[in-house]
């Protein structure tokens, strides 16, 4: 079983009194490893929210996976020993589950998010793992952004089980949709976070796809709000969808 490792500990962004940090797994010795991550970072959660998300899968990972879970007071038995969630069980990846969280000494106001990342498969395309269902890769970043600007004093603190490739690839998707990084500079910045250093290739491809999705999204809202200012303006011709003019 992995325990959490101080080194994989990093503050990537803050927003006022909230915090988005990275790490491993946080489960140490039996416990969740809240206090052992404040100690990491030299950081007092105890006006804070925490919010755990979980990259971790509840079959190979079921261990480090069930820990955390029950440590936000909730029965990891109701999911069976698959990679992936069912969603005839309750799971939806922005489900808040808990309310408290178990320290070693003490409870603390937070919650669990679980939405399961994993690699790439042999027979599986970048841009098709990409826009699985129960993946979802954008969806996660957006809504961690989401929860990192809430108006509450808020921690997000995000990680799969070692914290260097899902975590690392996350961390620099982050900052790719959140301060315009290009893929290289967010490549950079994520790998010289922790001592573990870059997420390897396998992961990494999946960032190039992202950045066609996020130029994409641009180019969309480009053509929207081009179409609202012809309106604004009184013109009445039509604007044709983007997909003729490619």
């Amino acid at each position: 079983m992995i325990s959490f490792d101080p080194k994989t500990a990093a503050i990537v962004d803050k927003h006022g009194k909230n915090l988005l940090i990275r790490s491993n797994t946080l489960g140490h010795e039996g416990h969740f490893a809240y206090h052992e991550l404040e100690k990491a970072l030299g950081i007092n959660f105890a006006h804070h929210r925490f919010i755990n998300i979980c990259m971790m899968d509840c079959a190979d990972e079921r261990k480090e996976w069930s820990l955390e879970f029950e440590a936000f007071e909730q029965n990891p038995d109701i999911f069976p020993e698959i990679r992936y969630p069912h969603f005839d069980k309750g799971w939806n990846p922005r489900k808040l589950w808990g309310t408290k969280v178990k320290t070693k000494h003490s409870m603390r106001h937070g919650a669990f998010i679980w939405w399961p990342i994993s690699g790439l498969r042999r027979y599986v395309t970048p841009p098709e793992m990409m826009r699985k269902e129960t993946w979802d890769f954008p969806g996660l970043i957006n809504y961690m952004i989401e929860l990192f600007k809430s108006p509450e004093p808020t921690i997000v603190a995000f990680h799969c089980r070692l914290g260097v490739d899902r975590t690392g690839v996350l961390h620099a998707a982050y900052l790719m949709r959140n301060k315009n990084y290009n893929v290289e500079k967010a490549l950079c910045c994520a790998g010289q976070a922790t001592w573990f250093g870059y997420p390897n290739t396998v992961y990494s491809q999946l960032l190039s796809v992202y950045d066609k999705m996020l130029k994409e999204r641009k180019h969309n809202d480009h053509g929207r709000v081009s179409r609202t200012n012809r309106i604004r303006n009184g013109h009445s011709m039509e604007v044709l969808p983007l997909h003729h003019l490619q």
